[in-house]
């Protein structure tokens, strides 16, 4: 399925939102790109007509939600972000991102959107936990994570072959600051996430002053 759409206004002014058919073009040229595909865990080309029915599979999809990533006054998608692997009785996901456009690259896109995708998470979904997976060369996307309140849980050593040779997969994991005391019960929150989940808290706290498409979320952890 597709997120409901929303505007984060902020400096870059992002609009979260369902894909469109005029997407298509854009995602076809942007996942073709080696460039672009270089740290994701497929680095195969892809066609308008692939863009097209995967689009159509998304909105029939029951266990992920999926957003466009439009920045700025751009009128197509220039990224994609998403929740996948939606496990209703244990609370919890995976996530992905990808700005396709080059352009946007290094400007703060990937990790405003990704805070919002945890409150939109935290406030309509009432997800606990979520992960996501970093090859190990990929700097910008683990400090990305980690600004939004992820721990690195652990790695697969030697995993995936990229630029001629294996790299480690690094395991991150956000816990929902609202429900940490519950997930961790009857013991206390762990060490390791202690300070990730104050900083979740901050990050969601301030995302919710720039969504005014989405209600506030004013609770205390």
């Amino acid at each position: 399925m597709f997120g409901a759409q929303f505007t984060i206004e902020n400096d870059l002014k992002i609009t979260m939102r369902p894909f469109r058919d005029s997407d298509v073009l854009g995602l076809a040229q942007g996942f073709s790109s080696y460039k672009v595909r270089h740290y994701l865990r497929s680095i195969s080309g892809v066609s308008e007509e692939f863009e097209r029915d995967w689009i159509q599979k998304i909105e029939k999809s029951t266990n992920e939600i999926v957003w466009a990533i439009v920045p700025g006054q751009e009128e197509n998608a220039k990224g994609c972000i998403s929740i996948n692997s939606i496990d209703d009785s244990a609370r919890s996901g995976t996530v992905g991102i990808a700005i396709f456009d080059p352009a946007w690259w290094g400007q703060g896109v990937a990790t405003t959107t990704h805070t919002a995708l945890l409150y939109y998470a935290s406030t309509v979904w009432n997800l606990w936990t979520l992960s996501a997976t970093v090859y190990e060369p990929n700097l910008p996307s683990a400090r990305a994570l980690l600004k939004n309140g992820y721990v690195e849980v652990g790695r697969l050593h030697q995993s995936e072959f990229r630029d001629g040779h294996l790299a480690d997969v690094r395991i991150f994991q956000w816990i929902n600051p609202y429900h940490a005391e519950m997930i961790f019960h009857p013991n206390p929150i762990p060490e390791l996430f202690t300070e990730a989940v104050q900083l979740s808290h901050q990050r969601l706290q301030e995302i919710a002053k720039i969504i005014p498409d989405l209600l506030p979320l004013e609770r205390k952890i």
